[in-house]
């Protein structure tokens, strides 16, 4: 499956995200804004950048093992 990181805006995310919760599980989803999917996004890439060691976990070279 295609990425769509670079495709969609964060908006664009936080409308679909609550409208598939809110489809799916009764109305009864929070609501989700754009912030809230910036939020994500940096934790995912900070998540992401630490598992590779180049986040802030670590620098990379594996020394910090």
């Amino acid at each position: 499956m295609p990425a769509f990181a670079d495709q969609l805006s964060d908006q664009q995310i936080a409308d679909i995200i609550i409208e598939y919760k809110r489809s799916s599980w009764g109305n009864r989803g929070a609501r989700i804004s754009a912030v809230d999917v910036v939020t994500a996004r940096r934790r995912a890439t900070a998540a992401a950048g630490s598992a590779a060691g180049t986040g802030p976990a670590g620098s990379g070279s594996g020394a910090d093992i």
